[in-house]
């Protein structure tokens, strides 16, 4: 690097050696030297509040200033300016401390006399490695006060979630009771009104405790949705298998009308929360029983692998033959509230797969799908290791059969 023009202070006492210096500044043909030269630090100091330099030449013995003092006085004055300090002392601690202190170098006079390169290049590495440490010092500034944002819009997020959640819990708790009294009025007019009633009558009641009862689904998923985050945080050693298993054995009612064929590799254990991830083995069953094509039995199949590119997670699978889904709803199926189909097609609240996705992400862990429209689905999602495990216990690699 050789800037066109160059503008220096130097603050020097000793007039041969300010002469020297600039006579050897001046003898660079590629440089336009501006020379300002003072032998008291206070009429550096005064110049430096006037107009800015690209460098500051500055001797440790000054008629009104002594020692490495001077640095820290002219730095506090121009702290962007870099400052080579010059002196008659080879003295290393003296240098390392000038140093320490903010200098960008620090020379020994005779030394430069002997050798004007040494006097060029200190400049030019000053002023360059002061531009490095301003450009550090700003990415580093303005890193801190993105840190701090994102801290405080996190914090706010997590306030409001909490607001949010415990708003849900409320408005859901009271809106039970109202709905406990429609549906409890309605049965009470069919009873004492029900003969005379005409068949439209009949139906116009049966609609309004469908609807009640629709409603009060959609009130406990909301709450089962809203009380993921919590939840007990401690997560401890959860044996899949076994949770798998209790799923499907509470679900064998709707597998036996379904006709329903459940098959299971042997899941692994993991780390988590026990009642959340046997909510999220449920929902996908029922989520693959429900969207099952007509007249055709369901074959779900759940397992298990290691996530190879991350070995501290599992990939887990829950497999069907249903009817599948479009590739333009992959996304929107895990949005909460989203229904692709009429309550008339499917019953159902549209908080299952959202419920899904917020306890896999509780867990650390990602959910997706694979799916071809009229021949089923693969949903996928991960789930963390227990920590410190070496291998694999030999059991988790035999394959196990349930068939219903």
């Amino acid at each position: 690097m050789h800037p066109d023009e160059l503008s220096l202070l130097l603050i020097e006492d000793n007039l041969a050696e300010a002469e020297l210096l600039y006579e050897l500044l001046v003898d660079l043909q590629t440089t336009n030297c501006d020379i300002v030269h003072y032998s008291r630090l206070a009429d550096g100091l005064g110049s430096l509040k006037s107009r800015s330099f690209d460098i500051v030449l500055l001797d440790l013995s000054l008629p009104d200033s002594q020692g490495l003092g001077s640095l820290t006085t002219l730095m506090a004055e121009a702290p962007n300016t870099p400052i080579v300090v010059l002196t008659n002392t080879n003295d290393s601690e003296i240098a390392v401390e000038a140093v320490h202190k903010g200098a960008q170098d620090y020379l020994v006079k005779k030394n430069i006399s002997l050798d004007q390169e040494l006097l060029w290049r200190s400049i030019l590495y000053a002023i360059e490695r002061k531009k490095n440490q301003e450009a550090l010092r700003t990415a580093n500034e303005l890193l801190r006060q993105e840190v701090a944002m994102r801290e405080l819009m996190q914090q706010k997020l997590r306030h409001s979630n909490q607001e949010l959640e415990q708003f849900a819990y409320v408005a859901s708790h009271d809106m039970k009771q109202p709905l406990a009294s429609i549906y409890s009025w309605s049965q009470l007019l069919d009873v004492r009104y029900g003969d005379r009633l005409e068949e439209k009558g009949h139906s116009y009641i049966h609609s309004i405790q469908n609807s009640v009862k629709q409603m009060t689904q959609l009130i406990e998923d909301l709450l089962t949705y809203s009380r993921v985050d919590q939840a007990e945080s401690t997560f401890v050693e959860v044996n899949c298998h076994l949770i798998a298993h209790q799923v499907i054995n509470r679900l064998d009612s709707a597998i036996a009308s379904k006709k329903a064929q459940i098959t299971t590799n042997s899941l692994p254990s993991i780390y988590g929360n026990p009642l959340q991830l046997g909510q999220l083995f449920q929902n996908l069953i029922e989520n693959a029983l429900k969207y099952s094509k007509p007249h055709r039995p369901p074959l779900i199949h759940l397992s298990a692998t290691r996530n190879p590119e991350a070995l501290n997670q599992w990939i887990f699978s829950c497999q069907d033959n249903g009817i599948g889904i479009e590739n333009e709803y992959f996304d929107q199926i895990f949005f909460a509230f989203k229904r692709l189909h009429s309550q008339a097609e499917y019953t159902g609240t549209g908080i299952g797969l959202a419920l899904c996705k917020k306890i896999v992400q509780r867990h650390g862990g990602k959910i997706w799908l694979e799916s071809t429209y009229g021949e089923g689905s693969i949903f996928y999602f991960s789930l963390p290791t227990i920590p410190n495990t070496a291998a694999v216990p030999h059991h988790l690699h035999q394959k196990d059969q349930h068939n219903r």
